[in-house]
């Protein structure tokens, strides 16, 4: 498969996920365009303490991104790059024991040549006896390379190949010194510090300066004489015209992307280029951009792009978060940034990618990518699995949802590099199960007035954005650790279709239905047949012997699972979804999990009604 240059204009923490993602994909060649006007607190003492250093802040935080976390040596570097620093003394800091051991992780040749700019740094440093808080070592290693070369370009360079081997990010500008500030409606100037921490009225314009300026309400006679606008990096232009994707990233507008594109002939180059451009929106207001809309920060694109009209070479595809007005966890309406006018509808993508509290589920946005680039397949090592939508029906399970919603809460799959999403369907409970549900924000909560299992589970495939769809029960009768075993083979494309049974591994049935009907024998007899009767009737029906059909733990990738049309509406649907996947020849893997079951007078809610319906079924989807 040939390489994709893609290249990611961004600040430093609004595209980490995003980026962590992209740069798993073999085949894609990642490189980040950023500025470095951050003056912030710790930043902004630094470039005090470092005269004509830019701040190097949003470098070190896209390096630790594109730094692999499953990788012993990398996650280590990674570690050092995130490193705060509480209360240290500059005149000795190598002395601290933490940056000892920190540095004592990574390889001898790495720790002595991290070590060799440090000592460069704590010599400037040596006749500074003040103490400092909250210092960034990631920060303190580029400013000790920085002092030595004295070029603050050359510096981002040593940093990358020092972290990563190679240059892949990379300073919008030449790298002359310069301030970043900001006017509001009002006609007040913040500094770079200030804009991100803007909580009131809206910023119109922003300006870069050679030196700090001492004035705090707009005069334009000022402005027009200290501003400038800083030339392009050389390097910047090959990396331009090699791309086949350009992305406009989401993130801190007004101090970490705007600034970007004021730099001297970058509008130029990227007109010439014929890569696909893409601009990614906002979720949520940031503290920049109150009472902005989607339109409004476009046309602020294209504005500090020096271009009055909207020339569509800039942009070819907009992504624009679609919200959810369904979830009752989105009672905050006001929060998100919307949509008002109009766009060429050829040109927006309209995607709920909303993971939580305006994070993106960056496995969603990767997916529209790829069908811009066209590209089918990737390398198997991605296996297009990045998130995982767990979906739960509840009806009448005030005693137990609680609990299972606190379980999964402590669920993640981080070792394998997965999000998860977890989709609760209430579906019109009489009991107090949807209060109870409401009070867990991390999931996506939505209320039926229909009751029934198969209403619920047909809604939440509707709503899930994962590339694995999980169905776990609200009732606490089985394992959440069950789950991780239930989708691992979905992960690893051992199968696209797996059941977690209760049987497999089962000692002793007789025992389980006894704990569920006591000593009613009708109803224990009924299930225990009823059971046995549906797996054969699978085999002879279907030629595949399924040991637990109704095990209401099961997992299927979201391709499968989409193109078949589910009708029933109660807990038949678990053999209608059966029947349709085995007859479209997909193998059923089943897996063993373990199962608590609970009395009928705990809440136990199949009957036999449901039990004719489902062997009904079996019959009625042979055919």
């Amino acid at each position: 498969m040939r390489q994709v240059n893609i290249t990611i204009f961004s600040g430093g923490s609004g595209n980490k996920e995003f980026i962590e993602h992209l740069n798993n994909i073999k085949s894609f060649k990642i490189n980040i365009i950023t500025n470095c006007y951050d003056d912030g607190k710790s930043t902004g003492l630094l470039r005090n303490l470092i005269p004509n250093m830019l701040g190097p802040s949003d470098i070190r935080k896209n390096i630790s991104n594109l730094l692999n976390s499953s990788n012993y040596e990398e996650n280590n570097l990674k570690e050092i790059l995130e490193f705060r620093l509480k209360k240290i003394r500059l005149s000795n800091f190598l002395k601290n024991k933490q940056i000892k051991k920190i540095l004592k992780k990574i390889s001898h040749q790495k720790y002595k040549e991290i070590e060799h700019y440090l000592l460069y740094l704590q010599k400037y440093f040596s006749k500074l006896d003040s103490n400092y808080n909250d210092m960034s070592l990631g920060n303190l290693i580029f400013a000790g390379i920085f002092l030595k070369y004295k070029k603050f370009n050359t510096a981002v360079k040593i940093m990358n190949l020092l972290f990563l081997n190679e240059m892949k990010v990379h300073n919008v500008t030449n790298g002359r010194n310069a301030y970043l500030y900001g006017i509001r409606e009002d006609g007040k100037i913040l500094d770079e510090g200030q804009m991100v921490e803007n909580e009131e009225k809206k910023i119109e314009d922003i300006f870069l300066f050679k030196n700090k300026i001492n004035f705090n309400v707009f005069n334009n006679q000022k402005i027009n004489k200290n501003k400038f606008i800083p030339s392009l990096n050389p390097s910047i232009q090959k990396l331009i015209k090699n791309s086949d994707l350009i992305i406009y990233g989401p993130g801190t507008q007004y101090s970490s992307l705007f600034p970007s594109y004021i730099t001297k002939n970058l509008n130029e180059l990227i007109l010439k280029s014929k890569a696909k451009k893409i601009f990614i929106s906002n979720i949520f207001f940031d503290n920049d951009i109150h009472n902005e809309s989607v339109e409004g920060l476009i046309d602020k694109f294209y504005y500090f792009f020096n271009k009055k009209k909207k020339n569509k070479r800039l942009i070819d595809y907009y992504f624009i978060n679609r919200f959810d007005e369904d979830d009752l966890n989105n009672v905050n309406k006001k929060k998100y940034l919307q949509l008002t006018g109009s766009l060429k509808k050829k040109k927006i993508i309209h995607i709920d990618w909303e993971k939580s509290n305006g994070k993106h589920y960056p496995g969603i946005l990767i997916k529209e990518i790829l069908k811009i680039l066209k590209i089918k397949s990737i390398d198997k090592q991605y296996k297009t699995v990045r998130t995982i939508s767990i979906i739960i029906p509840c009806y009448n399970e005030e005693r137990r949802v609680g609990l299972v919603l606190s379980k999964l809460k402590k669920l993640n799959f981080k070792e394998q590099n997965l999000q998860t999403e977890i989709i609760v369907i209430d579906g019109n409970s009489t009991d107090k199960s949807l209060e109870i549900i409401k009070k867990f924000k991390f999931c996506k909560i939505y209320s039926m007035k229909k009751s029934g299992k198969g209403f619920a589970l047909n809604f939440g495939v509707k709503k899930a954005k994962g590339d694995v769809i999980c169905f776990f029960p609200a009732d606490n009768e089985y394992s959440i650790d069950d789950i991780k075993n239930v989708i691992e083979p979905i992960i690893s494309n051992n199968s696209n279709s797996v059941l977690g049974s209760r049987l497999i591994k089962c000692v002793n049935l007789s025992d389980q239905i006894k704990k569920i009907y006591n000593k009613n024998f009708i109803l224990y007899f009924l299930s225990k047949y009823g059971g046995m009767i549906m797996s054969i009737g699978f085999l002879l029906f279907y030629n595949r012997y399924i040991t637990d059909p109704l095990s209401s733990l099961k997992a299927f990738r979201s391709e499968l699972i989409n193109k078949l049309k589910i009708y029933s509406t109660s807990f038949d649907y678990d053999i209608e979804l059966i029947a349709k996947v085995l007859r479209t020849k997909n193998y059923i893997l089943e897996v063993p999990v373990k199962y608590k079951p609970r009395s009928k007078s705990q809440g136990k809610k199949i009957t036999i009604k449901d039990g004719l319906r489902c062997l009904y079924k079996i019959f009625k989807f042979s055919f």
